[in-house]
Formats: C-alpha cells, structure tokens, sequence
C-alpha cells in the first residue's frame, strides 16, 4: 500500500460495509459525536497499523448509527465491498480545535497516572472504547469502594458476582 504513512494516525472508526451501488459506506464512529470528518479531506483506510491506502471524502453524511460517506475513485459497489472492515483514521493534527479547557481523551496517552494522594500508579498506554454499564453494577462499585475496598478487589468482587 502507501510508503509515506503518518506517523500521528488515529483510529476514527470502522467501514461496516457497501451502502447502495454507488460506491457509497457504511461506517461507525468510535465517537459517534465526532466532528473530524469533512467532504475533501484525506483520510486513512487500513486493515492493520502498517497498510493504510489513502483517500479523500467526496460525499459524507453523517448521522447517529447511519453515518456514511463515499471516496473519489471509489464508483461501484464492488470498490466499496474491497474496504469492509476497514478503520478509517486520521491525523492528530486534522481533530477539531478545543475550545476552553477541554481535551481529547487521545492526548492523555503517555501522560503520568497518579491516584488522589499523587502517588504514581502507571502510565497510560492507551485509550479503550467501555460498553454502557448498568446501574446496578455501578452502585455495586460505589458501596465496595465505600467500604474501602481497593480497585482490584472490587474487580474480583465484581467478577465473582456476575459468576454467580
């Protein structure tokens, strides 16, 4: 694929698969609230972290869970089927700018991890997209830790009452 990958890439979503004949995508948003995404920008599509093939958005719709968008070049439903499952990233340097305080969760990466007294705890490596919890499960970690117990017996707990 492509010699010339930037090395600030950042995973965007997935290509889901071919919408209509035209060449047009399905994809999915890890941040379904996303404004990166523009008509005429350069974006990446690869399958892993080394064979990404560059291309640029010429039509983009973008709507909760029904987001789609088309390439140049890319005319026909059998191009578009070529790019199922797919990520689509982009650089850190395209991101929308912050406003305030704010930031993106994915500037947090190899910053320090300390607890509420300082303490250095680790690094973060990397930033996980978490399913919805459920309620239950977290007025079961709020009366845990209520009774001081630490995150990794609290897990355990957790782990051994889902078990059950």
């Amino acid at each position: 694929m492509n010699n010339h990958i930037p090395v600030d890439l950042v995973p965007l979503g997935k290509i889901v698969k071919p919408h209509g004949i035209l060449g047009e995508v399905k994809i999915s948003l890890f941040n379904s609230k996303s404004e990166t995404l523009r008509v005429g920008q350069s974006v990446w599509v690869g399958l892993d972290e080394k064979d990404y093939e560059s291309y640029v958005i010429e039509k983009l719709n973008l709507q909760f869970e029904k987001s789609r968008l088309k390439f140049k070049n890319i005319n026909d439903r059998n191009s578009a089927e070529l790019l199922r499952n797919f990520t689509l990233s982009v650089c850190r340097d395209e991101f929308p700018e912050i406003i305030d305080e704010g930031f993106y969760l994915i500037d947090l990466i190899g910053f320090n991890a300390v607890d509420q007294t300082g303490q250095l705890v680790g690094k973060v490596l990397d930033i996980m997209d978490v399913i919805k919890v459920d309620d239950e499960v977290l007025e079961t970690v709020e009366r845990l830790a209520a009774q001081g117990l630490t995150n990794n017996q609290i897990a355990i707990a957790i782990g051994m009452s889902e078990a059950t």
